[in-house]
């Protein structure tokens, strides 16, 4: 009898396992358009709440840049709220440059609304990912 609980309760977690992988893990495709120049590099950070204004993103990419149009892919993410955040590091030092007004030097841009008179929050620029799901985003 104990062998056949055993069992019983291994298959229940296999399967529960099995269907908790599948239905948790999305892919997001980020389109970026009308990249500036081939200067430099792309970052792009994916964020959570918990993540983002930190230097630690959820997930995050850095790449070669290219004029035009650029492709990103995020694999195994689960459903939740996160927010895109992207650079061209013109000059290759892995931050943000600023003017001497404190303006952003470097080309820009970020999920939901862009608005260059204030930092982005995390309200702001939050989306939900449910399933797979193409992001566009624009310089």
């Amino acid at each position: 009898m104990p062998k056949k609980i055993n069992l019983a309760f291994f298959l229940c977690f296999v399967i529960s396992y099995c269907f908790s992988q599948s239905a948790s893990h999305h892919e997001l495709i980020v389109t970026l358009e009308n990249t500036p120049s081939s200067k430099g590099s792309i970052l792009i950070a994916l964020h959570t709440e918990k993540t983002f204004g930190t230097q630690n993103p959820y997930k995050f990419k850095k790449t070669k840049s290219e004029a035009g149009t650029m492709e990103f892919a995020f694999s195994k993410l689960a459903e939740g709220m996160y927010a895109i955040m992207v650079l061209q590091d013109v000059n290759n030092n892995n931050m943000m440059d600023f003017n001497f007004f404190g303006l952003p030097k470097e080309k820009y841009t970020h999920s939901g609304k862009l608005n260059r008179m204030k930092a982005p929050s995390f309200s702001a620029t939050q989306f939900m990912l449910t399933e797979n799901s193409e992001i566009r985003l624009s310089f």
